[in-house]
């Protein structure tokens, strides 16, 4: 999606999803995550969104990496149900229509007293993705 974005399009979205965060309830949870005992990465760093949101650079953006860059914000509050969906380009593109299904996942794993991420294989990837397909 190499669509350039007008400025004024991408300090619109940056204030609605500020305006969306008023409400959130788990901004302030974002601003101080509790502190678990015995396990000390079971919460994401301190954020707060509104003022992250309001760091994204605006001028000269292409529609896929300003959405990747909201993206990258959400994920770090680390809840699940937190997404962006975007289905068109501000010039009519469809882009929900897209999909990848991939016959690998990637999994995190524990390597000498270290983590890495891995690769695996889906074993049944075919009989999967004909699921998803006539859930579709």
């Amino acid at each position: 999606m190499d669509e350039a974005l007008s400025e004024v399009y991408c300090n619109n979205i940056i204030k609605d999803m500020q305006e969306i965060f008023e409400i959130y309830v788990y901004t302030d949870i974002a601003k101080n995550p509790p502190k678990i005992n015995g396990d000390p990465n079971y919460h994401h760093e301190k954020i707060n969104i509104k003022e992250r949101l309001s760091k994204i650079i605006t001028k000269n953006r292409y529609f896929y990496e300003f959405y990747q860059e909201i993206e990258l914000i959400l994920s770090s509050v680390r809840d699940g149900h937190l997404k962006v969906f975007a289905t068109k380009t501000p010039k009519g593109v469809s882009i929900d229509q897209y999909k990848a299904y991939l016959p690998f996942e990637f999994k995190i794993k524990e390597y000498f007293s270290d983590y890495r991420i891995y690769i695996v294989k889906i074993d049944d990837f075919l009989i999967n993705m004909m699921i998803k397909q006539k859930n579709l």
